[in-house]
């Protein structure tokens, strides 16, 4: 599998975040918009999310608008 939508789901928060990231190795585009991710989780997945390319944060309601450096500094389009 190399993309996963989870748009909208808003009870996915950090765990869920960091297992897609450890369990999907191949994963080169998440849309994980409009879930409870925070921070802490995105780090997470860019850590384990080797072969990332595209993240799609739009509607992170726990994301700050700076928080989007995380993936522009593994160079991660987002």
């Amino acid at each position: 599998m190399t993309k996963l939508n989870l748009l909208g789901c808003v009870k996915v928060e950090d765990e869920g975040i960091k297992f897609c990231g450890k369990t999907f190795k191949f994963l080169k585009e998440f849309d994980i918009g409009g879930t409870g991710v925070t921070a802490g989780g995105l780090r997470e997945l860019v850590d384990h999310g080797k072969n990332l390319e595209n993240v799609s944060i739009m509607g992170c309601k726990r994301l700050n608008n700076s928080d989007d450096q995380i993936l522009i500094r593994k160079q991660i389009k987002c």
